[in-house]
């Protein structure tokens, strides 16, 4: 990783994430990424959240601060967009793909 300017991710045959390795390291497209790429690896707890509060497994509840709840709210907002792009692209191609058969 510290020579290489690009870096594709793959498992089991398929591209996970490709981006220059800080990218990777600082923005991984998914768990598989983010725990393949730091040394040591990532550890991940399950948890739900609800309206601001975080619940794991134990039981052990964590009220986030305000500051904590904008940035999830930011983050899933703008994921969000990201996929209703996508939507409306692969929308767009399936119907021009369809008007060419």
């Amino acid at each position: 990783m510290t020579m290489a300017s690009r870096i594709v991710v793959m498992k089991l045959g398929r591209i996970q994430q490709i981006g220059s390795p800080i990218e990777i390291y600082n923005q991984p497209n998914n768990l598989f990424v983010a725990g393949f790429i730091g040394s040591p690896s990532m550890n991940f707890l399950k948890a739900t959240y609800d309206k601001g509060v975080l619940t794991f497994q134990s039981g052990v509840k964590i009220k986030l601060s305000k500051a904590a709840i904008d940035a999830h709210l930011a983050f899933y907002s703008a994921k969000v967009k990201e996929e209703d792009a996508q939507i409306k692209t692969l929308s767009a191609q399936t119907r021009f793909d369809r008007g060419r058969r």
